[in-house]
């Protein structure tokens, strides 16, 4: 049987996504905003089993400190996880369209 993980997301992540979902409701709906916050939910809660299966980001981290990542439309999901506790955690849902750097701002985290 998979090892199952408790999945968190970090309050910066929270709150990174509660802003793109305010800017989808002013510019698309309210409905297209819920489909977009299901669709990342869905995709975050998969990290339970197996959530060493997306690329590391050498970019970022340390040796102590592996972040992985995974696309889920205009969004980069970034987390780690924390094998002794078996958790992962979700530190930024980052849309791409912003300024890539921004990303190297992770680690201090």
């Amino acid at each position: 049987m998979a090892k199952q993980y408790r999945v968190i997301i970090a309050q910066e992540a929270r709150d990174e996504l509660r802003k793109e979902l305010a800017y989808i409701r002013r510019r698309s709906s309210a409905q297209q905003a819920k489909n977009v916050n299901r669709g990342i939910q869905e995709a975050i809660k998969s990290l339970a089993t197996f959530p060493e299966r997306h690329q590391k980001m050498e970019q970022i981290g340390t040796e102590q400190r592996v972040y992985h990542s995974f696309p889920k439309w205009s969004f980069l999901i970034i987390y780690r996880v924390e094998e002794k506790v078996l958790r992962v955690r979700v530190v930024s849902i980052f849309n791409t369209n912003q300024d890539p750097d921004k990303i190297e701002d992770i680690d201090g985290r």
